[in-house]
């Protein structure tokens, strides 16, 4: 079975990767009593201990193990590159992998430290998350000058998509953070397909 799963590339642990998060969120979301949640935030769901907290932070856990492996993946295609001398390797590169690895532990931390308890750190490992894919889509191109110009589009959409959301839910508290979360991870899940595709169709 372990061997099966090591076999698997990163765009397949992704399929697994968005389901697994979506599962988790989902019957933490109908088991839980509390309905506060929905005028919140996702992470809501995580708090307070019990059964639905632990499936939403168990979803978080294995989503962010499946991230980490899934840039570890795209470290063993960099380093393919780098010995079939298709690719002069820089550390510079590196970023296009820890990038991917970061925002898996910040979503391992995200779950083992909820909101209720520990704010400061919480906000600080979900905003992490973000932040790590923005910045990897930002210079990944400039990093590794092989991508498509679909993908630039994606990853134009998913900047301008986290600029007007965040504005709106910071000035005028429009749409809701939930909402905002939502859109962000269903658009970063795509960008995520988009980029793993782009590297295993130019170096595979």
């Amino acid at each position: 079975m372990m061997k099966r799963f090591r076999n698997l590339t990163g765009i397949q642990l992704s399929y697994i990767f968005a389901p697994v998060v979506l599962f988790g969120a989902v019957i933490s979301a109908l088991l839980t009593h509390d309905r506060s949640w929905m005028g919140w935030h996702f992470s809501r769901l995580g708090e307070g201990g019990g059964v639905p907290p632990m499936f939403f932070n168990g979803g978080l856990i294995f989503g962010g193990l499946l991230m980490i492996a899934i840039g570890l993946k795209i470290k063993s295609i960099l380093d393919k590159m780098s010995a079939k001398k298709k690719l002069h390797f820089d550390d510079r590169y590196s970023f296009l992998y820890l990038l991917v690895i970061l925002t898996g532990l910040c979503m391992i931390i995200v779950a083992f430290f909820p909101f209720d308890r520990f704010p400061v750190l919480h906000n600080t490992a979900g905003y992490g998350t973000l932040f790590s894919v923005l910045f990897l889509a930002y210079s990944s191109p400039k990093l590794l000058p092989i991508f498509s110009e679909k993908y630039h589009k994606y990853s134009k959409i998913l900047f301008v998509s986290a600029a007007i959301l965040y504005s709106g839910y910071f000035i005028i508290h429009f749409p809701s953070l939930l909402i905002v979360e939502f859109i962000l991870f269903v658009l970063i899940y795509i960008w995520l397909l988009v980029f793993q595709r782009e590297l295993y169709e130019k170096f595979n």
